[in-house]
C-alpha cells in the first residue's frame, strides 16, 4: 500500500470517527437535558444551551483539527490521479444500442434480459406486498385512538413495530434487485461489446461513456437509511415526539391562525 492509499485510508476513517463523535455528542446532550427536565419538572428546561453545546464542541475541537489538517495534506500531496478509467455506462439504452447493431443477437445475452426481468417482477411481487400490509394497517382506525384515550408517544410507539418490519423488507428486495440488475447488465454489456466486434471487426465505436455507479454505494445508502431509522425511533420512545407535537401545534394555532 503505497502513502497515497495510506493517507486517504486515514483520512477516510478520521472523517468516519468525527461524524460519530459529533453524533454522540448531540445524543449525550439530547438526553442530558432530558434528565435535567424530568429533575426540575418542567418542560421549560431548554434542551440545548450555547454554554453546553460550546462544551462539547470543545471535546471536538482536537478531532476536528487533526481532520483539517489531514485533509489539507491530503488535498496538497495526493491531488488527482494521474490516470482515470470511464468505463461504459451499463444502462439499457446503451444496451439496446448495441443490440441494434447486431444480426443476430446472442443467446446469453437474452438470457440475462429475461433473468432482469424475472428479478424486477419477483421485487415488485414482494414490494407490493410490503406496500399492501402497510397500506392496510395504516388505513385501520383501531390503530389511532383518540388522544385523550391514548397518549401520542403509545400510538406512534406501534408505528415501527407493526410497519418497520415490512419497510425493512421492501427496501432490502429493493437494494438486493438493483444490484442483481447492474451485474447482469454488465455482463450483458459484455457479451455484446465482445458479438459486436466480432461481426464488425474495425467498425466498433461506442455510443456513449460515462462514469459508471459505485457498487458500494447502496451499502452506504442502507446505512443512512438505518441511522435515519434508528434516530426516529429514539425521538419517539425518549419523548421528542410530544415536544415536536406541541411546537407544530402551537404555529398552526398561533402563527399561521389554523383550527
Amino acid at each position: 500500500m503505497n502513502s497515497r492509499r495510506i493517507l486517504t485510508f486515514a483520512l477516510t476513517v478520521l472523517t468516519v470517527v468525527m461524524c460519530a463523535a459529533l453524533c454522540a455528542a448531540v445524543l449525550v446532550q439530547y438526553h442530558g437535558g432530558l434528565r435535567a427536565r424530568e429533575a426540575a419538572g418542567s418542560q421549560l428546561i431548554p434542551l440545548f444551551t450555547p454554554e453546553a453545546v460550546g462544551q462539547k464542541l470543545l471535546w471536538i475541537a482536537p478531532l476536528f483539527g487533526c481532520w483539517l489538517v489531514l485533509a489539507l495534506i491530503a488535498g496538497l500531496t495526493v491531488g488527482a490521479p494521474k490516470s482515470i478509467r470511464i468505463p461504459v455506462q451499463c444502462t439499457e439504452h446503451f444496451i439496446a444500442a448495441l443490440r441494434a447493431r447486431l444480426t443476430q443477437i446472442p443467446a446469453d445475452a437474452d438470457r440475462e434480459a429475461s433473468r432482469r426481468r424475472r428479478v424486477m417482477l419477483a421485487a415488485g411481487a414482494v414490494i407490493a406486498v410490503c406496500a399492501g400490509w402497510s397500506g392496510i394497517w395504516l388505513l385501520d382506525r383501531r390503530n389511532f385512538p383518540a388522544w385523550q384515550e391514548t397518549p401520542l408517544e403509545t400510538v406512534m410507539e406501534r408505528l415501527p413495530v407493526n410497519l418497520l418490519p415490512a419497510l425493512c423488507a421492501a427496501f432490502a428486495v429493493l437494494f438486493i434487485a438493483a444490484e442483481l440488475c447492474h451485474r447482469s447488465r454488465r455482463r450483458e454489456t459484455d457479451i455484446l461489446l465482445a458479438a459486436v466486434r466480432e461481426q464488425r471487426p474495425g467498425r466498433v465505436s461506442l455510443p456513449m461513456k460515462g462514469v459508471d455507479e459505485d457498487e458500494r454505494l447502496w451499502l452506504m445508502r442502507g446505512a443512512l437509511l438505518v441511522l435515519a431509522v434508528a434516530l426516529i425511533i429514539d425521538g419517539i420512545t425518549n419523548g421528542g415526539l410530544h415536544d415536536v407535537f406541541v411546537k407544530a401545534t402551537n404555529i398552526c394555532t398561533e402563527c399561521i391562525g389554523l383550527g
